[in-house]
């Protein structure tokens, strides 16, 4: 065994013990808050939470009691036939897009890695790796496309099917890889373990929590404000073109191409299921990853599980937004560097250079990443006396798979950044530059402590996670600090030495410039595999009285991220649009406040019909996305001269305002110049006839 205790058994058994009990005592409050939130929607709500609670916890100690005879052995299976079966009955369609996307991919990934002759690969690596590189290089197709003005669907399915064609081998590789996968998991013993029962259970009710959000009409907003619409429009122009009224759309676009691909075939709900497939991906890189870092199949397995149930990055991975598609990559980097350190694997760092390129095509976020991997893979090639000349080529596939797209900004506005200004680019890597004033000089250890239980800052940029939440990190890796000084290693780990650089380095910058929860995704999972390890070696260190106290309080744990997860995911709606009592329209009339004003324009506006909107900005259900104008200002931030120079540069039939103060007073003001004609209004949004009245 790797690691041991670093002081005697009766005093680590102590120590521990006493930490698990004063943790669920300070965090049970925190507990009941969770609990207590369910009554915002109704009562009833509540009442239902709390007989589910005790239910789920029977049902999971019955499941652990029974399960290590026999059906052990066929939980990957059952899972994976769950999703697949959840996805294929609700949407048909779509799900099989996404697939054939995914297939595609794998093949075409699959196909190169071979030709990069980087050695034997795992089944879990060539799954996740694969159809990662495949997917890297469909964006850089679909941006060459895109420019050509091809976004047709006979164009891309071409591409796709020739992609399919050319590496058939490579997708009957595919499915034996998943095979192998499920065979591995039906012959490994550690699994048995209640602790993995635990885990395991819980993993299936993330995995219902996440499908309910994906297969729902997105009500996320930067998904139908920004990723959604740029997909539509794209899909719409059948060319890479960006939407005049959107500035997002001059931002690297790589993510929003791939949605572009599956709604061209399927529509929204396939677009939707670009980011969940990428969570997916993700899922088997941090295996990977914890694999090569020298975890065994159990503990890889649940680091993996109780890193994708943290509550904000559960809730990332199965909405329409492109930070899990980042920390794909991005991860997928720092598995190439670990791999690169094998004698005479320098390819791994060519294919590294390609993964960072592609998280550059997604968000220019991805500095925060690419630091600590520069600094990584530069002294990885220093050490090897390959520096120059490696340099130029990975520099090369850098400038290639991900400079395009800034490229493209620069010839359309002479500005490779654009909308951000070349100064306040630069400026933006200074430390405390992207705070709100209130957050500014927040010292580097109270970060950890904000995301964990203050997770609602004022002020966007401040704020760790966008949502009600106070502890959108859940509680995983505040139960189990201790550990780091209850366990040490026999020897050193050059590995999970990198890793850890990698970690310091990412929490570093980023702490210091922007710490906002979602673009910290690959340094939270590098921390609690590296935590996952220590935390299997002390659970089998401890008497068995001990390790049922800490199977119970990581079911503590996971509970805790349940019910976060469940606060920002599920809602009634979708339990009544799943169990077929409404539809699409009327789900979103129900969970989405201003779809209904939406709604009313799609069923009267005429074709070329504009639309100035004020704060009502979900872009996705507009009549119309290119003549769609929206301002998201506050109560103090809209005078009279930009509604001027909003007027000015277009005539519009029609006119949102909220139904508040602010509306009242932009009423006032668009009244004394133009002609205003209520034609519908709600509790939230009222809607004006701009055109006069015909006699």
């Amino acid at each position: 065994m790797d690691f041991v205790l670093r002081w005697s058994r009766s005093v680590v058994l102590a120590a521990w013990t006493t930490w698990l009990v004063l943790c669920v005592a300070l965090t049970w409050e925190l507990f009941l808050w969770h609990l207590e939130y369910f009554k915002s929607p109704g009562p009833e709500y509540y009442r239902i939470v709390l007989a589910l609670l005790p239910v789920l916890a029977l049902l999971i100690g019955a499941y652990c009691f029974f399960r290590d005879r026999f059906t052990w052995r066929f939980e990957l299976a059952a899972l994976f036939i769950l999703l697949i079966s959840v996805l294929l009955i609700y949407r048909t369609t779509a799900a099989l897009a996404t697939l054939w996307i995914l297939i595609a991919c794998h093949a075409a990934g699959h196909a190169t890695l071979e030709r990069l002759d980087l050695g034997s690969v795992s089944r879990a690596e060539d799954v996740a790796l694969s159809t990662a590189l495949g997917l890297g290089l469909l964006m850089f197709v679909l941006f060459v496309l895109g420019l050509c003005g091809l976004y047709r669907p006979w164009a891309v399915g071409a591409v796709l099917a020739a992609a399919v064609f050319a590496g058939f081998r490579h997708v009957k590789a595919f499915a034996g890889s998943l095979r192998d996968l499920n065979r591995a998991w039906a012959s490994t013993a550690e699994l048995r373990l209640p602790m993995m029962g635990v885990v395991i259970s819980f993993a299936g009710i993330f995995l219902v929590c996440g499908l309910l959000v994906t297969l729902a009409p997105s009500v996320a907003y930067d998904s139908i404000v920004m990723h959604l619409p740029s997909a539509m429009f794209y899909s719409a122009k059948q060319a890479l073109v960006p939407l005049a009224n959107l500035d997002y759309s001059y931002f690297p676009q790589g993510f929003e191409v791939l949605m572009t691909a599956a709604y061209l075939f399927a529509g929204q709900a396939a677009a939707q299921m670009i980011s969940p497939a990428f969570f997916g991906l993700t899922t088997f890189l941090v295996f990977v990853v914890a694999r090569e870092c020298g975890l065994a199949r159990a503990p890889a397995i649940a680091a993996t599980i109780f890193g994708t149930s943290i509550p904000f990055l559960h809730w990332t991975g199965s909405v329409a937004k492109n930070d899990i598609a980042l920390a794909l990559f991005q991860l997928a980097a720092l598995h190439c560097y670990l791999r690169a350190r094998r004698p005479d694997a320098t390819n791994w760092l060519r294919l590294g250079a390609f993964f960072v390129a592609s998280s550059f095509a997604v968000k220019h976020s991805a500095l925060f990443g690419a630091v600590p991997l520069a600094a990584l893979y530069l002294h990885l090639l220093w050490k090897r006396g390959r520096l120059v000349r490696e340099v130029i080529i990975m520099a090369s596939v850098f400038a290639l798979f991900g400079l395009c797209w800034q490229v493209r900004t620069f010839a359309l506005t002479g500005n490779p950044v654009y909308p951000v200004k070349w100064y306040s680019a630069v400026e933006a890597l200074r430390p405390d530059f992207m705070r709100a004033p209130d957050a500014r000089s927040i010292p580097y250890y109270q970060i950890p402590w904000r995301i964990h239980f203050d997770g609602r800052l004022e002020g966007l940029p401040a704020t760790a996670f966008e949502s009600p939440l106070p502890n959108p990190m859940g509680l995983f890796l505040v139960v189990c600090v201790p550990i780091w000084a209850l366990v040490r290693r026999r020897s050193r780990n050059p590995l999970e030495r990198a890793c850890l650089l990698f970690c310091g380095v990412y929490f570093l910058y980023w702490g210091a410039v922007w710490p906002v929860l979602r673009y910290a995704i690959p340094l939270i999972l590098m921390l609690v595999v590296l935590t996952t390890a220590r935390l299997w070696a002390l659970s089998l260190h401890l008497p068995r009285l001990a390790r049922r106290a800490t199977e119970l309080a990581l079911a503590y744990c996971l509970a805790f991220a349940l019910l976060g997860t469940m606060i920002i995911e599920v809602n009634a709606s979708q339990l009544l649009l799943f169990a077929g009592r409404i539809d699409d329209r009327q789900y979103l009339r129900e969970a989405l406040t201003p779809y209904p004003s939406l709604e009313y324009l799609r069923d009267h506006a005429a074709p070329g019909d504009r639309t100035l909107s004020i704060n009502n900005c979900v872009r996705t259900y507009a009549p119309d996305i290119e003549r769609f104008h929206c301002l998201f200002v506050q109560d103090d931030g809209l005078g009279p001269s930009q509604l001027d120079d909003a007027f000015r540069e277009s005539k519009f039939e029609f006119l949102i305002l909220p139904e508040d103060e602010l509306g009242e007073a932009l009423f006032v003001l668009v009244a004394s110049d133009h002609q205003l004609n209520r034609v519908y209004e709600d509790r939230h949004y009222s809607i004006f006839d701009l055109r006069p009245k015909t006699r």
